[in-house]
């Protein structure tokens, strides 16, 4: 949808006309012929109807989202900036600067942040902006397509089981009380309704594994084909990992709804690794021992003078461990002026001569 060229972008609106077919044609057909006709029972049909179609309505909407959605292309103000400061890599296609991370997209002829890959489906590249859209899109349609193919499996069970004959003659009850006499057209249409829903399970749920796992592990289609040799380290956690991409925790990471600022983590441009968070640990960690040391000093002003707490001392590492002693073994070390109470009277008045 954001080709340069305009014939591309006219033949990129080909399969998106072909995916929005297929679903109004599963929907329609699911929610008439499988849900009013077959099976009219309104503790079956109601929450069924509703669980597939709140799925279906979430799906559509963040595919639209998809492909309406500008992936994230690298801006001529952070291009400038990044030539007058020397940052980033430079594009050998279209000249431009860009950040770690982002890649130059053939169908668009632009660098995109973070890009993952051109999806044709969408019409659209999917980078850093439109990433979470594309994931919600393939989460959705999966959950709709195992929605459909489930509440059909038992009669295809029956079906096949040959304890349900489904031929022309078969008759069923609508709402209305009034019977209805089930065509061959109709049942090759919901039998194509089916052939759908499990090629949308299968492509579809396999797609979402897949892209699961690489915001999982924070990684692109790109990198984890080998573009980038050191991509493992911007693995920061699960967690970390996800808000790059939905941000903080919110209901945009559930409904295709715009990324508020506030919610933001990251812009594309910069991505720290995992040194940069052991540095920040490091420096946390610093920090609290100062603090530590802090704390001790007040304890020794508190205690007899030059003493400090051997509990504390212990605690921050600062008494030396105990050494061993030299003294030959058999040889009876000297005694200490700690120890002159211990000794008898006699002794006492021998060492004061």
């Amino acid at each position: 949808m954001f080709a340069k060229s305009s014939s591309t972008r006219c033949l990129a609106i080909i399969p998106v006309v072909v995916v929005s077919v297929l679903i109004v044609y599963a929907t329609l057909t699911y929610n008439y012929y499988f849900l009013y006709v077959l099976h009219p029972e309104p503790t079956f049909a109601i929450p069924v109807g509703l669980l597939y179609n709140f799925f279906i309505s979430l799906a559509v909407w963040s595919y639209f989202k998809t492909l309406l959605t500008e992936p994230g292309f690298v801006t001529e103000e952070w291009s400038i900036k990044a030539m007058e400061e020397d940052l980033g890599t430079l594009c050998r296609k279209c000249h431009i600067k860009r950040p770690i991370r982002a890649h130059h997209c053939g169908t668009t002829n632009r660098c995109v942040r973070r890009m993952d890959h051109y999806c044709p489906w969408t019409g659209n590249t999917i980078g850093f902006e439109n990433h979470r859209l594309f994931i919600l899109f393939l989460q959705y349609t999966f959950f709709a397509s195992i929605t459909l193919f489930g509440s059909a499996l038992p009669d295809i069970i029956q079906l096949f089981n040959g304890r349900q004959s489904w031929d022309k003659n078969t008759r069923w009850t609508t709402f209305f009380d009034s019977s209805y006499e089930a065509s061959n057209i109709h049942l090759i249409m919901f039998a194509v309704t089916l052939f759908i829903a499990v090629t949308f399970g299968l492509s579809v749920g396999g797609l979402y594994g897949t892209h699961l796992y690489l915001l999982f592990t924070n990684n692109t289609t790109l990198e984890m084909g080998g573009l980038f040799s050191n991509s493992e380290q911007f693995n920061l956690g699960l967690c970390n990992n996800i808000e790059q991409l939905y941000g903080k925790f919110g209901i945009q990471w559930f409904l295709p709804i715009r990324l508020s600022e506030g919610k933001r983590v990251c812009d594309g441009y910069e991505f720290p690794t995992r040194e940069d968070m052991l540095l920040a640990s490091d420096s946390d960690f610093a920090n609290d021992l100062n603090d530590e040391v802090g704390k001790d000093t007040k304890l020794v002003k508190r205690g007899a003078p030059g003493q400090a707490s051997n509990q504390n001392k212990n605690r921050m590492g600062l008494v030396p461990h105990k050494q061993v002693s030299a003294t030959p073994i058999g040889v009876s070390a000297p005694a200490e002026h700690d120890d002159l109470e211990s000794l008898s009277g006699s002794e006492q008045r021998l060492m004061n001569k």
